[in-house]
C-alpha cells in the first residue's frame, strides 16, 4: 500500500509551524533532506473500496481514479453533468461587491432570474486514497469552466514548466537543485546564486521579471504547448503562451547541479523572451495542476515523470541557503505563525493540535486589473495537507482554485472568506464545523486553549470587574489549560468552555466564559 508522507523538517520558519517534529535536520541546508516522502507527500489514511461512493449534502456522489476520468476530452472542460464533478456545496460564491456578468463589464449584475452573477469562482478537488491509488471528486460553484487571466498565480505552473525543461535538456542530471550565474534583482554583482532562492523570490515577491525568466526556459511556444499536453489537451480555448508584464531577469542560463557542478546544462534562450499569445486557463485547469503537485508521482497516469523529488522539494520549500522554509510554503501568504491563510484553517495552534504539527498549506496568489473585463481580480491556488492522526483517521488532502472578481482593496478579505468556506466543507475537523459528507469520522473536541495574556474565567459575560473573585471570576494566567468543551458564543467575542482541571484550591468554577481576544484563535 502505497502512502502519501509529509514534510517533518525543523529549519528556520518551519519551526514556527511544528510542534512535534522528527530529527530530519542531518543534512546542512543547502542540500535537501534524503527521505524525499516526507517531504513532498502528503500520508493520509487509505478508505478501502467504501471509500469510491460518498453522500455529500444528501446526494450520492463518487470518486474516480485518473484512469476513470478522460482528462483528454473537450467534455472534461465543458461538462456540468460529469461523473466526477458536483455543483453544490460551495454556496460562499457571492462575497464583496456583487459579481459580474460573464461576458460584460456590468459590475452587480445579475442572470436571468434576477440572481446576482458570482463574484467568487472556484473549484476544489476532494482526494482519497483507495487501494494505494489516489481518487478524486471535484466541487465548483458553477465556475469551473469560465476561462479568465490568472495573475501570478501561474507562476507556479511556469517554475514546474521550467523543472521539466531542465531535467529534459541535461539527460535528468540537472534540475531546480541547481546553482547558476547571473545577476539578480536584489543583487547587482555578477555571481553564483541557488535556482531555489529565484523561487522563494517568485512566491513570496512575485517579481514579474524573475518569473518571465524562468518562463523563458522553456519558451513561449514550448510553455504553451506543455500545458496543452498535460493540462489542457482537447480544450482548445486555453493558452499559456503570455509572459507576466516584464523583460526577464538576467540571471543566467547555464544550470549546474548543486551535488555535482560538473554536471551542467545550457538553456541557450534563457533570459530571452518573446510571448506568442495570453495566460488564459479555466478554473478547474488550475485546480487540477495543484491537485497533480499535491499526488504527484502516485498518480502515474497524470505525472510528468521527468521532474523528480528533488525539484519538487525546492518547489514546495525553496530547498536551498537561507531560503529553506521558501518556495510554495511560503507563496501560500500564510504559513507563518499568523500568516492570513493558516487562520482560514482555524490557526497555527489548532492545526498543531491536530496534526501533530504535520500540516501542511502550499500555494501561489495573484491579482490585477483587466483592462479588457474592466475590473480587478484576485486569484489563490494551492493544497492542504493534513495527515492521518487518531484525530483523523483518514486525514485530508485537497487542492482548489479561487478567482476573486473584487475591487483590489477586497482581496485579501475575500480569498480568505473562500478559504475559511472551503475549508469548513473539506477539513470540518478543524472547526467543528458540520460534516457536510455521508461518511467519515466526527469532529474531535478540542482539548485546550492558550491564554495569551492574564486573563479570567467568568460565571456570566458581565464585565469582570464587576464579579467577586473566586466565586464568580478566576484569574486566568498566561499558558494551556485542559478542556472538556469549547464553543464560540454566537455573537460575543467569549467562548464558553468547560476545564479538565483546576484553577487552583480557591477557585469554585470549573467552567463559564473566556474572552476570546486574550486566547490563541481556535478558528470556531
Amino acid at each position: 500500500m502505497r502512502y502519501f508522507a509529509v514534510a517533518l523538517l525543523l529549519f528556520g520558519l518551519l519551526a514556527t509551524s511544528c510542534k512535534t517534529v522528527q530529527n530530519e535536520t542531518s543534512a546542512t541546508k543547502d542540500t535537501p533532506a534524503a527521505n524525499m516522502d516526507r517531504i513532498i507527500r502528503c500520508e493520509v489514511g487509505d478508505w478501502g473500496s467504501a471509500g469510491k461512493t460518498a453522500t455529500f449534502r444528501g446526494k450520492p456522489i463518487q470518486y474516480f481514479n485518473s484512469n476513470e476520468i478522460d482528462y483528454s476530452s473537450p467534455s472534461f472542460f465543458s461538462d456540468k453533468n460529469a461523473r466526477h464533478m458536483s455543483f453544490a456545496g460551495l454556496d460562499f460564491s457571492l462575497m464583496g461587491t456583487a459579481g459580474y456578468e460573464s461576458n460584460s463589464n456590468t459590475r452587480g449584475a445579475v442572470d436571468s432570474s434576477g440572481r446576482a452573477v458570482p463574484n467568487v469562482r472556484v473549484v476544489v478537488v476532494d482526494v482519497r486514497m483507495i487501494g494505494g491509488v489516489p481518487h478524486y471528486h471535484y466541487f465548483s460553484n458553477e465556475t469551473a469552466y469560465n476561462p479568465m487571466e490568472n495573475w501570478s498565480s501561474t507562476k507556479a505552473l511556469v517554475m514546474f514548466n521550467a523543472a521539466e525543461t531542465i531535467r529534459n535538456a541535461s539527460g535528468g542530471r540537472v534540475g531546480l537543485y541547481s546553482k547558476i550565474r547571473g545577476r539578480a534583482r536584489y543583487n547587482s554583482a555578477i555571481r553564483d546564486y541557488w535556482v531555489a532562492d529565484h523561487v522563494t523570490e517568485v512566491t513570496n515577491t512575485s517579481h514579474n521579471a524573475t518569473a518571465v525568466w524562468f518562463k523563458s526556459i522553456t519558451g513561449a511556444s514550448g510553455s504553451d504547448q506543455f500545458v496543452k499536453n498535460w493540462l489542457t489537451n482537447g480544450d482548445s480555448g486555453q493558452s499559456f503562451g503570455g509572459g507576466h508584464g516584464a523583460s526577464p531577469q538576467p540571471l543566467g542560463n547555464v544550470f549546474r547541479n548543486g551535488s555535482n557542478e560538473s554536471q551542467t546544462v545550457t538553456i541557450s534562450r534563457a533570459g530571452s523572451w518573446s510571448g506568442i499569445s495570453s495566460n488564459t486557463l479555466k478554473t478547474i485547469t488550475m485546480a487540477e495542476f495543484w491537485k497533480r503537485l499535491a499526488v504527484n508521482r502516485l498518480d502515474d497516469v497524470t505525472w510528468r515523470s521527468a521532474v523528480q523529488d528533488e525539484d519538487l522539494a525546492v518547489l514546495k520549500y525553496g530547498y536551498v541557503n537561507s531560503q529553506s522554509v521558501g518556495g510554495f510554503f511560503k507563496g501560500a501568504a500564510g504559513t507563518s505563525q499568523r500568516g492570513v491563510f493558516v487562520s482560514a484553517f482555524g490557526g497555527k495552534s489548532r492545526l498543531d493540535q491536530i496534526s501533530g504539527g504535520r500540516w501542511r498549506l502550499f500555494g501561489k496568489t495573484g491579482s490585477g486589473s483587466s483592462g479588457i473585463r474592466n475590473r480587478n481580480e484576485s486569484v489563490f491556488g494551492g493544497y492542504f495537507c493534513l495527515p492521518a492522526t487518531s484525530a483523523s483517521p483518514k486525514g485530508r488532502l485537497f487542492a482548489w482554485f479561487i478567482n476573486a472578481q473584487t475591487p483590489g482593496g477586497d482581496k485579501t478579505t475575500i480569498r480568505r472568506k473562500a478559504l475559511t468556506g472551503i475549508a469548513d466543507v473539506f477539513a470540518p475537523e478543524i472547526r467543528n464545523a458540520a460534516n457536510l459528507f455521508g461518511t467519515g469520522e466526527p469532529p474531535p473536541a478540542i482539548t485546550q486553549i492558550t491564554a495569551n495574556f492574564n486573563t479570567v474565567l467568568k460565571i456570566s459575560q458581565a464585565q469582570s470587574s464587576t464579579l467577586a473573585e473566586n466565586t464568580e471570576k478566576c484569574p486566568m494566567p498566561p499558558g494551556t489549560y485542559r478542556t472538556k468543551s469549547v464553543e464560540r458564543v454566537p455573537g460575543s467575542q467569549n467562548y464558553f468552555v468547560k476545564l479538565d482541571q483546576s484553577l487552583g484550591a480557591s477557585c469554585q468554577l470549573n467552567e463559564g466564559y473566556v474572552y476570546i481576544p486574550h486566547f490563541e484563535n481556535l478558528g470556531i
